[in-house]
């Protein structure tokens, strides 16, 4: 494969490690909910309620009363969207349709021959409008393969199929333990190994 030309793009979105990160740094209670998944069944979601952002919601009403600090997209980046959207008059965007835009996302899928991208866990989460689930629904539209590299595999994963994922590979190659395998040099080889499986794949399959 060494005529093969590789486009990187990199992008990166939070998970439920920004939840325990922010629960973890304000002291508050992590709290769960049940609430409807993409496809309509129920699933266990992560929340808080940060005690200086909900008091400063409360202050912005008092001169903003149309101010929505529940609407979509106004907790993002701590708090940010709300603030854009109420002072600014701004419409909050997913962030990965603005991010596939800049970078001309849809264009270089729409001329690849395989799409690789990557996850640090793959679960039910993903479902939920995390990266690999949006790079596959515009690679779904061109019929380009996908395939997803992930720090782990959750067991409950068929489902994600779906979306249009072909493939997924956990780089774990053995027991190990989180700290272990978060290692920069463990990490890096364990990325860089199964990525070679994966390269050797696509050429095996063009060769037969």
């Amino acid at each position: 494969m060494a005529d093969a030309d590789i486009v990187i793009c990199p992008i990166a979105d939070g998970s439920e490690s920004t939840v325990e990160a922010l629960a973890s740094a304000e002291n508050v209670r992590r709290m769960q909910c049940r609430v409807d998944g993409p496809y309509g069944e129920s699933v266990l979601s992560d929340y808080l309620i940060l005690p200086g952002l909900a008091h400063y919601a409360g202050i912005v009403r008092n001169s903003h009363p149309d101010a929505a600090p529940d609407a979509p997209g106004t907790g993002a980046a701590g708090g940010i969207g709300f603030a854009l959207k109420t002072f600014c008059h701004a419409e909050l965007q997913c962030g990965l349709q603005i991010i596939a835009q800049m970078l001309n996302l849809e264009e270089k899928i729409q001329s690849a021959d395989y799409i690789i991208t990557s996850e640090g866990k793959i679960d039910a989460q993903t479902m939920m409008g995390k990266v690999p689930a949006g790079i596959a629904s515009l690679a779904k539209k061109y019929q380009k393969p996908v395939i997803v590299i992930a720090g782990a595999v959750a067991d409950d994963i068929h489902r994600i199929y779906s979306l249009g994922i072909d493939a997924m590979f956990p780089i774990i190659k053995r027991p190990c333990t989180l700290a272990e395998s978060m290692k920069p040099q463990i990490a890096q080889n364990n990325l860089s190994d199964t990525t070679e499986q994966i390269a050797r794949l696509i050429y095996l399959s063009n060769r037969i």
